[in-house]
């Protein structure tokens, strides 16, 4: 044997080789062919049910760098986002991505980069620099606004920011009764619940203002709907480990959250931002783009701090305190965030607001109606009605099907397409089984043209007009991105097309 091996040593090596192949190389192919195959069907799907469009950021890959190693769609949380195609990584339901950047970070030759938007489908985004500041020295964009949706990078996003902000302006050291803060919260979501959390460990004078209640858009999800999110590392609390989460789950976590960092006194709910303006002391106003203006008729030095008039520029004190504040600010300009007939004054601020801004209305006859509704709450509390819902996204979805499941309710779709695209792959499975089921009916290419007490005026297609009987109208047409709110401000918006 000894001697067979000695005369064919080059036999042997090559036999060793060929073994070591097929031990390694081939089920690797053999896995490369199965994905390809599997992006394939996935390609078919996405094209089918309008995925290959993103909503925000999905990752973009670099064919000259890529080597097909397949990490990314292993890494990947959500379901075939990611694909192999001609044995390199490719982005297939582009709509299914919602911003972890797991696949960017498990590439071993960075040839990911998370983008926004596509050639064809362009996503405004805020003008924001690596430290979250807009092209307006001093306020600050974090979360779901600056493109990132996802709870965990919303907190971590939130935690930078606080970091950032430290390295320009030291606490003021105020007592607690001053009403000129260092810095102002506009949003108690995730990122503005994580900036609150930031901001009282900096020794920050702040306060956060939440149009709402604590949880943002969260708080008005359907009951018992399932948030799906990240380990996530909370100061004070710990990792919540659980990837999935139901809605009250994590609203009773938000709401410890506030109880054990005791941060009630720091957060203003029922509170709505209407404008932010940028003024220097005694009245003066300049705008994002370095515009002078008055502020506004009787303006005169004092204090700065909070009015009650909604009135722009100082109020005076009489107790030469607004001397004192003005001086401590020098050159730099403050902020006036005005909240109906109150003005709130600072030196920073943070927006940390979702995308969805205002609910879109119909702009129909009969919406104001009490019958109508922008999201909702309790779905135990519709009971025996007819029931139309319109738009044909998630949200839509998942409220009509919650309702189907009350008793004795006769549940209607209007959607304005002929398909539904974009939805969770969950939700079109639901959807379909109830539609088999009969316990939801789908009217497409269809509008709701008027809303009554006791029916709505649906139009299809064609132009003919249907009255039907219907109770309560829910509309989930989407949101209205507070653009103009933004802009007024001074920020610039960027539409952005596959970039990053």
């Amino acid at each position: 044997m000894e001697e067979f091996l000695i005369q064919n040593e080059q036999l042997v090596i090559w036999l060793i080789a060929a073994l070591l192949f097929g031990l390694f190389a081939v089920p690797f192919w053999i896995k490369k062919i199965r994905l390809e195959k599997h992006t394939h069907v996935q390609d078919i799907r996405a094209e089918e049910f309008g995925l290959k469009e993103p909503v925000s950021l999905y990752p973009k890959v670099n064919p000259d760098i890529c080597i097909g190693s397949a990490g990314c769609v292993a890494a990947c949380p959500e379901e075939d986002v990611l694909g192999i195609r001609n044995g390199q990584g490719v982005a297939v339901n582009k709509a299914l991505c919602i911003g972890h950047g797991l696949c960017e970070r498990a590439c071993p030759v960075d040839a990911i980069t998370l983008v926004f938007g596509s050639k064809t489908r362009g996503v405004d985004i805020p003008r924001i620099r690596e430290n979250f500041e807009t092209n307006v020295p001093g306020i600050h964009i974090v979360g779901e606004l600056g493109g990132m949706g996802l709870i965990q990078n919303a907190f971590e996003q939130a935690r930078q920011c606080i970091e950032y902000i430290r390295k320009d302006l030291k606490p003021s050291g105020r007592r607690a009764d001053s009403e000129i803060y260092d810095l102002l919260i506009i949003g108690c979501g995730p990122a503005g619940l994580s900036a609150t959390i930031h901001a009282k460990r900096a020794g920050y004078h702040f306060k956060t203002l939440e149009r709402e209640g604590i949880g943002g858009t969260v708080r008005y999800y359907p009951r018992k709907k399932l948030v799906l999110t990240n380990p996530l590392d909370v100061p004070g609390v710990g990792k919540i480990h659980k990837k999935q989460i139901l809605k009250e789950e994590l609203i009773e976590v938000w709401e410890s959250i506030v109880e054990k960092q005791q941060l009630d006194e720091d957060i203003v709910t029922g509170v709505n931002v209407d404008e932010i303006r940028r003024v220097m002391p005694g009245g003066v106003g300049v705008g994002g783009d370095g515009w002078i203006g008055d502020v506004g008729a009787g303006a005169h030095s004092g204090d700065w701090g909070r009015s009650s008039d909604g009135g722009a520029g100082v109020v005076g004190s009489g107790d030469g305190k607004g001397a004192e504040d003005a001086d401590n600010a020098g050159a730099k300009p403050i902020f006036e965030l005005i909240c109906g007939n109150q003005t709130w004054r600072c030196r920073k601020v943070l927006i940390a607001v979702g995308r969805r801004g205002t609910p879109r209305k119909l702009g129909i006859p009969g919406e104001e109606l009490d019958n109508v509704a922008y999201s909702l709450l309790e779905p135990d509390h519709y009971t025996d009605e007819s029931i139309m819902v319109v738009g044909g996204g998630d949200s839509a979805i998942e409220a009509a099907l919650a309702l189907s499941e009350q008793p004795g309710n006769q549940v209607s779709i209007s959607y304005r397409k002929e398909k539904f695209s974009r939805l969770k792959p969950l939700n079109r499975l639901k959807l379909n089984e109830a539609l088999e089921e009969g316990r939801i009916a789908v009217y497409r290419k269809t509008n709701v043209i008027e809303n009554r007490k006791d029916s709505v005026v649906l139009q299809h297609e064609d132009g003919r007009e249907e009255v039907m009987a219907n109770n309560s109208l829910f509309v989930f047409a989407g949101g209205i991105l507070p653009t103009a709110f933004l802009e007024k401000a001074g920020i610039r918006i960027d539409t952005k097309f596959g970039e990053a």
